[in-house]
């Protein structure tokens, strides 16, 4: 078997400073980014004793892997506002559209935010 390298290195050096922009964040939401070399980033996800990890998905792209995390991310949050605020029948645009403009601007800044830490340019967002 052939030793295939799925990620360049300079790739590789990217995935991992978008993992470092949201890792204090995602262990909150108990969810571990992994370098495991040439085949790229592994995020384990949903932990569940004793049957393991419910959920692991495989990176080898800086980009894709940010605009991954930040979904993952926004939607975390609005799980806890609709617990917080009684609102868990409500799907998450329509938690967002009960937020005060205040609340969602707050909530939206911080993907600049996981961006500048992250190198990730701001104006390549889609």
């Amino acid at each position: 078997m052939k030793n295939e390298i799925y990620i360049t290195e300079e790739e590789s050096k990217k995935c991992q400073k978008v993992a470092d922009a949201y890792a204090e964040e995602l262990e909150k939401d108990d969810i571990m980014l992994l370098n495991v070399g040439r085949y790229g980033f592994v995020m384990l996800q949903y932990c569940r004793q004793p049957m393991g990890i419910d959920a692991a998905m495989t990176f080898t792209d800086s980009r894709e892997m940010f605009h991954f995390l930040w979904e993952e991310w926004f939607i975390g949050q609005l799980i806890r506002i609709a617990e917080e605020l009684h609102m868990e029948n409500m799907d998450d645009d329509a938690i967002f559209d009960c937020l005060s403009r205040e609340k969602q601007e707050e909530l939206l800044r911080k993907r600049l935010y996981f961006a500048e830490k992250a190198g990730i340019d701001r104006n390549t967002f889609h």
